[in-house]
């Protein structure tokens, strides 16, 4: 018999949260107690387990979705039921926060997507989020893309310099170029040391793109 799978008190204060990420698809087979998706709300992450096992059968939102407590999450079928069909859910890909500045004189048309969490640590760090690239679905801004973000813009900071300045900017990317340059003088080292990788084919990688933005030298 098909069960559901529902989303779970959070808190006294938390009444909704957004789906972060789901950690099966359907036709995958679970077991109780196996965490099938990830929530996020603005105080917590909280993994959501199944009440008990069997075959993904469907999801009722997608990665992104906002949900309030009690709304079903996903349904279960017995582990011998055939999943039933189900349409895909086609995400938009996100706007282009930059073109839609380059239109408006500069000035951001709209609030790029970003989860609850995601917002309360911009808030509290006063960071604009348009300066940060979103890894979630259809490029919604997650916790850990601010808190990825926040360990440059905390150095900035300590150097007196804003996030949106062209100073901190030109710092940032500086700053960004030596760590990717080390970490490949590191690398070159270590195959001087250990030998190169058998399977790696240099003369492809070089004649990529990102292998003609490195340094001459490297």
């Amino acid at each position: 018999m098909p069960a559901e799978i529902r989303v779970p008190q959070m808190g006294e204060s938390v009444t909704e949260a957004t789906i972060l990420r789901y950690m099966k698809a359907v036709g995958d087979t679970v077991a109780s107690g196996e965490a099938i998706a990830e929530l996020e709300t603005d105080k917590v992450n909280v993994e959501v387990p199944a009440d008990s096992a069997g075959v993904i059968q469907s999801f009722a939102h997608a990665e992104g979705d906002t949900v309030a407590v009690g709304d079903v999450l996903a349904v279960i079928s017995d582990a011998a039921a055939v999943p039933a069909p189900v349409a895909s859910v086609e995400v938009p890909p996100a706007p282009k926060n930059g073109e839609a500045m380059a239109r408006n004189g500069g000035a951001p048309l709209f609030a790029p997507a970003a989860s609850p969490l995601a917002r309360t640590l911009a808030e509290e760090a006063k960071l604009d989020l348009s300066q940060v690239k979103g890894t979630g679905p259809a490029g919604r801004i997650t916790k850990d893309d601010v808190t990825s973000y926040l360990g440059l813009g905390s150095t900035l900071v300590m150097m007196g310099l804003r996030y949106d300045s062209d100073a901190g900017r030109a710092l940032a990317q500086k700053i960004s170029e030596v760590m990717r340059d080390t970490s490949y003088l590191t690398s070159i080292d270590l195959a001087k040391e250990k030998g190169a990788f058998p399977l790696f084919d240099s003369s492809k990688y070089l004649a990529g793109v990102f292998a003609k933005r490195l340094p001459k030298t490297i």
